[in-house]
């Protein structure tokens, strides 16, 4: 449940990670130290951050070697850059800083897929340097001078007459050294053309991740500078594109895999030489005193860093990762098998002793107004309802005015709307055991989902992990939600407030409601409350029919429009229609059907290319199986005339043919191939008069403004894991009604010409979007058929082990013996004249003896042994009167009668299934109520009796 939530999460390692890179918490310190048990370590020396990253965080997500573990470990870096940016105030102190996202990425760029990039990239290139025994691509003309005065004794075997200790400016007047100072030059500067020109051709090679990073890298500096020039912060990027992952691979190319041979000095000062230059380009930063004899080449500089520019906008043109890794938030439910990481003991302890000692930065706590406001699940229903009125109200006072308006309502719900922005995203609302309780009495908690995990491992253990002879044995760790069955999620819409919901109609998606839709009865068990339940899917449904009627409006005025015109939608439906619009509107209608039946032609026509083709596939197929067949049939029976065998089967070609059993199934018709879309709209278009089509669309617009609809503009669900980082072009706050359309006669229905506008403008990007969330969802829809029918091949096994489990159990371990068998086993076992004798004896006479046995207890023997806790109305002096009988006549079902004073009484019989009661023992449910809350039991001794009577 930890593991899953910092994976899915990623605000909270990345709060830990910054933390941790500005030294830590006070408390972290003090309960390190304290653990301490020979030697005190700092801090720093315990959970350092090349630990931390190296071996916990990557350890976490599996080194990014799958699509869900990388597509989270790069929203971890998302929610990393967030918090940094946050801390600081000016770009140069982005500069200066060392964030712990660039020492993450390090270790992140160090992937398999990483290195093959730069590999295929630089190793021509870096081959080449090396390979160039005269390459030589000093800067510094002193240097140069005396290596010329070295070769020049080395040749001649006489001592040069050139003085030795000269200054550079002496040493560059030498024209021997100015010549070569200038060819080195002009060699370096080919070779860094060459670099970029290879870098930039390699783009579309570029690992996604690294391109991911920077583009939300770019975004949120441009959120967080806005006053700062585009191409400033673009070099900024730039600079870690290649500083932080082309530049070490140029520099020691052999700790990359680059190349295996052995780098001499020589080539290594050379590489060095080139990865300064194109370090100069990346930041479009000319050389300075520093490097004064490199400044020949400041206008070499200028112009390149101008291209690299343009490289660094392409490097961040990246699709989205939910698109790129096709993840959505139905992954891990539609995935066979749970995501699991291996992590060692101290790792765990590692995690937990950091996440409990800076708990406070990491998960502030909910303040107690919050929680006693919106403690249950109706004030968290009620908020989400109020919140939809005040912004519908907002909508209302933009369309009319133009601006935001006055749009306060009632101060209560002001109130609880402002509490309700103060709620963090992803607070949970779960259930706990009563403070006050000591009857397993259990009450409704918000707060924040970090601290519910982490109060149900309990306190992090105080002994050191290097310490532990066990720390570094790995466990395999199957992940799981915590929060899937029993929470309500409050999530946002919104990446600068946290808004419950939007609308209604989104009610399901945005609360994320399970099964603790709940109230709790006097016996402390969680009940489903259905009412609370169907209310929410009847707004659902209802804003669901009012969505399709506003669709289905909105495209039957795209008919009338191109019929009649006016300075309104409303002056267009008060106009009168005449014999002209009724012509034209035949006119058109005939249009749209003959483009509707050419539609039609080519869909059949490839409807019946595809069938065709399945059809020669699985005879194909079926040939080809049965031949296969054949031959294993020869090869096992071991005869010689496999070809004789074979002879009386048709090959793929015979199967084709017309005369053929299998050719004649070719012939066959196909079948009728799906309706197109839009089809039934027209054909329904073509049968309404002119008239009557205004006449339904106005009665569609009086009910659309009769039930106050506001359409907002839909957006895809996928990718929930964390809000969304505002791009670059848009304001980081956006109204909650900046992009909603509402149907008012007041207006003129301008909201719906409003919406037939942004449908006409974005009809491209709409239809390329609804293609590819089509394709998500039918990859989706596979993966979960196939878990559904594993699902269910396990349910059936489950379900038959246990049936014959039980039946062995009632069967005394030998499903042989018949119910007779054992009753006259159980019978001659009763000690004669007890009250178990009478009962078996009266069940035997009467004929009704069930099949596993029957036992009768007098409620004062089970109140003193503690299986009856209290009965409604008697005290424990008058239990002897009241007696029960527990029989069982259906394997893992028992009737339980109570009497008084051997006469049923009045209501007095219930039944109890095994795998209730073993439910309620596993959920740890103390005690349990039957017949209506009059009698109380304890649960677990109620298990133990059945378990002796009826399976020893």
């Amino acid at each position: 449940h930890l593991f899953y939530l910092l994976q899915t999460q990623p605000v909270y390692l990345a709060r830990l990670l910054f933390l941790l890179n500005q030294g830590g918490s006070h408390a972290m310190r003090q309960a390190l130290h304290a653990s301490a048990e020979s030697t005190v370590v700092a801090a720093s020396e315990d959970i350092s951050i090349a630990k931390l990253i190296e071996t916990i965080v990557l350890t976490l997500f599996g080194f990014a070697q799958n699509a869900r573990e990388e597509y989270l470990l790069l929203k971890l870096f998302c929610a990393a850059i967030q918090i940094e940016l946050s801390s600081i105030s000016t770009l140069q102190e982005f500069l200066r800083g060392n964030p712990i996202f660039i020492k993450l990425a390090v270790h992140y760029n160090r992937g398999a897929k990483e290195r093959k990039y730069l590999r295929d990239l630089l190793q021509p290139l870096i081959r080449k340097v090396i390979e160039d025994a005269e390459l030589d691509l000093e800067s510094d003309p002193l240097v140069i001078y005396r290596t010329l005065i070295r070769e020049e004794e080395s040749r001649t075997g006489e001592k040069s007459r050139r003085a030795y200790d000269i200054s550079r400016e002496d040493a560059l007047n030498d024209m021997e050294t100015r010549t070569t100072f200038i060819r080195h030059l002009r060699q370096l500067r080919v070779l860094a053309d060459e670099f970029i020109a290879a870098i930039q051709a390699s783009l579309d090679t570029m690992p996604y991740g690294m391109r991911y990073i920077a583009r939300e890298l770019r975004r949120a500096l441009a959120a967080k500078f806005p006053d700062e020039p585009e191409a400033q912060v673009m070099k900024v990027v730039g600079h870690l594109v290649y500083y932080r992952y082309i530049n070490p691979a140029i520099v020691a190319p052999e700790s990359f895999d680059v190349i295996e041979t052995t780098i001499s000095p020589l080539q290594r000062k050379n590489l060095a030489e080139i990865a300064k230059m194109l370090n100069q380009v990346s930041v479009g930063k000319h050389f300075n005193e520093d490097n004064m004899f490199l400044q020949p080449l400041n206008n070499y500089v200028g112009y390149t860093a101008a291209k690299f520019l343009s490289y660094s906008f392409a490097v961040t043109d990246v699709v989205d990762p939910e698109v790129h890794f096709q993840v959505d938030e139905f992954t891990d439910l539609a995935t066979l098998n749970k995501p699991a990481i291996l992590m060692s003991i101290g790792e765990i302890q590692t995690v937990h002793q950091a996440l409990e000692a800076n708990l406070d930065y990491i998960a502030p706590p909910i303040p107690d107004q919050i929680k006693q406001r919106f403690g249950s699940y109706d004030a968290v229903m009620g908020i989400i309802e109020r919140r939809r009125k005040r912004e519908d109200r907002a909508a209302d006072a933009m369309q009319i005015d133009g601006a935001a308006a006055d749009v306060t309502g009632d101060s209560d719900d002001d109130d609880d709307a402002d509490l309700a922005d103060a709620i963090p995203q992803g607070t949970v609302l779960v259930e706990r055991p009563a403070p006050d309780s000591h009857s397993g009495g259990r009450v409704l908690v918000l707060d924040d989902p970090l601290r519910v995990v982490l109060q149900d491992l309990g306190a992090a253990p105080r002994t050191r992990a290097r310490s532990d002879p066990n720390a570094r044995y790995e466990i395999h760790l199957d992940l799981a939600d915590r929060f899937a069955d029993d929470a309500i999620t409050i999530m946002s819409g919104s990446a600068a407030t946290s808004v419950l919901a939007a609308s209604a109609s989104q009610i399901l998606s945005d609360a994320a409601i399970s099964a603790s839709q709940a109230t709790y009865s006097s016996g402390g068990l969680l009940r489903h409350q259905p009412t609370a339940k169907e209310a929410v899917h009847a707004k659902a449904e209802r804003a669901a029919k009012l969505h399709r009627l506003f669709l289905e409006t909105k495209r039957k005025w795209l008919s009338i429009l191109p019929v009649q015109s006016g300075g309104s939608l409303l002056e267009i439906l008060e106009r009168p229609v005449g014999p002209e619009d009724e012509s034209r509107w035949r006119a058109a209608i005939q249009l749209e059907l003959a483009k509707l039946e050419d539609r039609r032609q080519r869909h059949v026509a490839q409807w019946q290319r595809q069938w065709e083709a399945q059809q020669q596939a699985a005879l194909l197929r079926e040939s080809q199986e049965a031949m296969m067949g054949s031959s294993l049939v020869n090869l096992r029976s071991g005869r010689s005339g496999s070809t004789a065998s074979l002879s009386g089967r048709s090959s793929p070609a015979q199967a084709s043919r017309p005369g053929s059993a299998q050719g004649q199934a070719l012939q066959q018709a196909p079948p009728p191939p799906p309706p197109l879309s839009g089809e039934k709209v027209v054909r329904d278009l073509s049968q309404m008069s002119f008239g009557e089509l205004k006449r339904q669309v106005a009665k569609a617009m009086r009910v659309l403004e009769a039930e106050r609809w506001v359409e907002r503009t839909r957006k895809s669900n996928i990718g929930t894991g964390g809000a969304p980082t505002p791009a670059a072009d848009t304001p980081a706050v956006r109204p909650a009604y900046a992009t909603v359309f509402r149907v008012r006669r007041a207006d003129g229905y301008q909201g719906m010409l409003n919406a037939i506008a942004r449908d006409i403008r974005t009809k491209a990007q709409r239809r390329e979007r609804r293609r590819a969330e089509m394709r998500r969802i039918r990859i989706t829809l596979l993966n979960l058929s196939e878990k559904s029918a594993y699902l269910e091949s396990q349910r059936q096994s489950y379900e038959q082990y246990l049936e014959t489990c039980t039946q062995k159990l009632g069967a005394g371990g030998d499903s042989s013996v018949g119910p007779a068998t054992r009753q006259a086993r159980k019978m001659q076992s009763v000690l004669p004249f007890t009250r178990q004798y009478f009962h078996l004896r009266d069940l035997q006479r009467a004929g009704r003896v069930p099949r596993f046995g029957s036992y009768k207890y007098s409620a004062e023997k089970l109140y003193y042994k503690g299986v009856i806790v209290s009965v409604e109305g008697y005290p424990p002096r008058q239990l002897d009167k009241i007696s029960l009988t527990i029989s069982s006549d259906v394997a893992g079902v028992f009737d339980v009668e109570v009497s008084l004073m051997g006469v049923r009484m009045p209501g007095g019989s219930c039944e109890l299934r095994m795998q209730d009661l073993l439910q309620q023992q596993y959920d740890n449910v103390n005690t349990m109520t039957l017949y209506e809350g009059s009698v109380v039991v304890n649960t677990n001794l109620l298990i133990f009796l059945i378990n002796k009577n009826f399976y020893s």
